[in-house]
């Protein structure tokens, strides 16, 4: 048999899956939507959830796997800027773009009453990912002692990954005719690269 098919089925109950959730989390809470509303939703068994997904987080938290992707690296994308070497921060415009063919996803897990682990995990993966650039790049921060840089990096890049996060929010909600690459000028005019 062809698993082609089955390919597009697993893609098409993921798809009904998601947005069953997308559509519960725009109506209430998180953490009072019910795995079983997500079945009924998506018209579902709960065997076929399972399947797919541990939990009601992994669904949610699948939503966001490709734009993480993006961040999970631990060393800068070499890919050359436009003014030459590699740029810092490289992930920013794959990720604004998913971001903005992701958008209702988006919204309703970042800026809707979801759970706050979501915004943790990804601000998180983001600012591992900054701080990792900056060390590499030499626009780390300078300390008395090595621990008190650590710190200062830590900090630094999880100001930036909120920055990254909060701007994306806005472009969202108040300027989604803007590009990602307009997003992503505002960005890097904002933390100085």
């Amino acid at each position: 048999m062809d698993a082609r098919p089955q390919d597009r089925r697993v893609r098409r109950t993921r798809r009904r899956l998601k947005e069953a959730l997308l559509e519960l989390l725009q109506e209430r809470p998180y953490e009072s939507i019910t795995v079983q509303e997500i079945i009924d939703r998506a018209d579902v068994g709960r065997s076929t959830f399972y399947s797919h997904f541990p939990s009601k987080e992994a669904l949610l938290l699948d939503g966001f796997g490709r734009g993480l992707a993006f961040v999970h690296g631990n060393e800068p994308d070499p890919t050359p800027g436009p003014q030459g070497p590699a740029r810092s921060f490289s992930f920013t415009i794959p990720l604004l773009t998913h971001l903005g063919s992701q958008q209702r996803f988006f919204l309703a897990t970042f800026f809707g009453t979801s759970n706050p682990n979501v915004r943790r995990q990804v601000t998180g993966a983001l600012a591992r990912r900054i701080r990792a650039e900056l060390a590499s790049s030499g626009k780390g921060v300078i300390g008395e002692t090595r621990e008190e840089e650590t710190r200062r990096l830590d900090a630094r890049a999880h100001c930036i990954a909120a920055a990254f996060i909060g701007l994306a929010g806005w472009w969202l909600t108040q300027a989604p005719d803007l590009d990602p690459a307009e997003i992503d000028g505002i960005f890097r005019d904002t933390v100085g690269d």
